[in-house]
């Protein structure tokens, strides 16, 4: 049975602060169009 690391940030999963502190240029670079399109970019 293999253990899952799960990483945090000041408390939050890693995948929820990217959403949350990403900016438009950084999210355009990594190509995340959902997460722009979910901040209304």
């Amino acid at each position: 049975m293999k253990h899952e690391k799960i990483y945090v940030i000041d408390g939050i999963p890693i995948d929820e602060f990217y959403r949350q502190n990403a900016d438009p240029i950084t999210l355009l670079q990594n190509g995340d169009y959902d997460i722009l399109n979910e901040q209304g970019f």
